[in-house]
């Protein structure tokens, strides 16, 4: 699981997951991790580890959460991967809290209270047997979290409105399976040229296509906003306008011609899950992340770009 992942939950299982970080191995001075000059000390992550080992609720609860084990091969230790994924969401809460400072914008009491609150509720006995040092780190990053989707988001998608849209997307696909890329891309740019020349877009998807599925509706993709189809496709049919045809766009799949029918503009409080799912990836990719070597590394996945977390030494 991605530490994205974990944050985009919904905010108890933020809530759960934000304070139970914990450290393994020897004590040591020097910072875990270091997020854009701001340290992370081993301190921090010993002192929640002992919390961990005093709340057992807040243990199973990370555990299903995470989908691993916290166990350790030895007593009173957790295991790496446990931990790495734990200290990867403490890097994105530093990353939230950043973020709200660059904005000078204020958490605010009232926050605060909303959140001791929401956590006095719903995290009833678990939470109160906690610390009350724990208690109040898990307040502040809940009361972050708000923020962050409160006052953030929104100026983030007051830049990229158009972004959240929805669109309603018809394609023709040009196949790369029994051709040649440059064969894909030449009949690709052909089929443009028909359309351009006044060829129904439909008649093209329904009788060119090789996507058969939605040949078989006029090349209909249905309705949808970001994060269904490949970056290079969503890039391409969200710079169109209603109606315009694209030129060629190349994906794993082979090469497209994206036609955008319909576009719905998005509401804020619609999307805010997607705006987190974009502002987290960017921010984790802008930020100087220093990894303790005994913690692994801050990496980018490669399946997912955008997405880093920190990888266990013995898989980094």
């Amino acid at each position: 699981m991605t530490p994205t992942r974990s944050l985009l939950r919904k905010l108890p299982a933020v809530a759960a997951l934000a304070v139970l970080l914990a450290g393994c191995g020897s004590f040591e001075e020097d910072p875990a991790v270091t997020v854009n000059g701001r340290e992370i000390s081993d301190a921090d992550l010993h002192d929640e580890l002992d919390a961990i080992e005093q709340n057992e609720g807040y243990r199973t609860l990370l555990e299903q959460q995470l989908g691993q084990d916290a166990a350790g091969d030895g007593d009173g230790t957790f295991a790496t991967p446990f931990v790495s994924d734990l200290l990867s969401d403490k890097v994105y809460f530093e990353l939230i809290e950043q973020e709200v400072d660059r904005n000078d914008i204020e958490v605010g009491s009232e926050r605060t209270d909303d959140a001791r609150s929401q956590l006095e509720e719903r995290g009833g006995q678990d939470f109160a047997d906690l610390p009350r040092a724990q208690q109040d780190d898990l307040v502040r990053r809940v009361a972050l979290l708000a923020t962050f989707d409160e006052d953030v988001g929104p100026r983030y998608f007051e830049e990229h409105q158009g972004d959240f849209d929805t669109i309603c997307v018809n394609h023709v696909l040009v196949s790369t399976e029994e051709r040649t890329d440059a064969e894909a891309q030449a009949r690709a740019e052909e089929l443009k040229v028909d359309i351009d020349g006044g060829t129904a877009f439909r008649t093209v998807a329904t009788e060119e296509s090789d996507d058969p599925a939605a040949a078989a509706e006029g090349g209909d993709l249905g309705c949808s906003s970001r994060g269904r189809f490949p970056a290079a496709f969503e890039d391409a049919a969200y710079a169109l306008d209603v109606d315009e045809v694209s030129d060629p766009v190349k994906t794993q799949f082979g090469y497209h011609l994206i036609q955008v029918r319909d576009r719905n503009e998005a509401e804020y409080q619609d999307v805010i899950d997607s705006v987190r799912q974009r502002l987290l990836p960017q921010l984790a990719t802008d930020a100087d992340v220093t990894v303790a070597p005994r913690y692994g590394e801050w990496q980018e996945s490669e399946e997912q770009p955008g997405r880093f977390s920190i990888i266990p030494p013995s898989e980094a």
